[in-house]
């Protein structure tokens, strides 16, 4: 991680990104073409603490954790990002061990989607987010557009139909839009009645 971070000086963050068949790593991506990848790609800014490297220098400017439970690392990665070149860096250079003590076990999993949902409207609407005005609203609206199939993701996970609701009431989901996720997932061929990939 430390030489691929050497090789971008310019860089304020390293993480260990998803696998992109189209680009090799390590690869160096200014802030607009960060926020653009994680906001209309994949997911490459929600890595793992385990799975980032911060230059000294970023993690002292952007002034460093929130304190904010569950949310504080990815609330940090979005706040470098706007920032300072992001180093896509090779995958599988960490394992997670898993325990029962580990963050990611407390709060219930519907105040963790609203809480990272916050995160990310927060981020598109600073005013030093990278992202043209056009591309901000795209983005906001794309995330919305999700609420239903959040809502959908935990309503057919099995056990979780009371988070289901409890999620449904924080992020304001409209009953139009759950329609919409459902009628859209029939016409593309796929099941209403089963789990949508987090991806659709």
């Amino acid at each position: 991680m430390i030489r691929c971070m050497n090789t971008f000086p310019a860089a304020g963050l390293g993480l260990s990104a998803l696998p992109d068949p189209t680009s090799p790593c390590p690869l160096s991506l200014t802030p607009r073409e960060a926020y653009s990848e994680h906001f209309f790609q994949r997911d490459l800014l929600g890595r793992a603490p385990g799975s980032a490297i911060i230059r000294r220098s970023a993690f002292e400017q952007s002034g460093g954790f929130s304190g904010r439970r569950q949310v504080g690392d990815h609330e940090l990665w979005l706040k470098i990002a706007r920032v300072f070149d992001v180093v896509k860096i090779p995958t599988d250079l960490v394992w997670d061990r898993s325990h029962p003590d580990q963050e990611k076990h407390f709060d219930n999993a519907a105040a963790k989607l609203v809480i990272h949902e916050e995160v990310l409207l927060a981020a598109l609407s600073a005013p030093d987010c990278p992202l043209t005005v056009k591309e901000r609203d795209a983005a906001a609206a794309r995330l919305t557009r999700n609420r239903a199939g959040n809502y959908w993701r935990l309503l057919m996970s099995g056990g979780e139909r009371a988070v289901a609701g409890k999620y449904r009431r924080a992020a304001g989901v409209p009953a139009a839009s759950i329609g919409g996720f459902a009628l859209g997932r029939i016409l593309r061929g796929a099941s209403p009645f089963s789990p949508p990939n987090p991806r659709s």
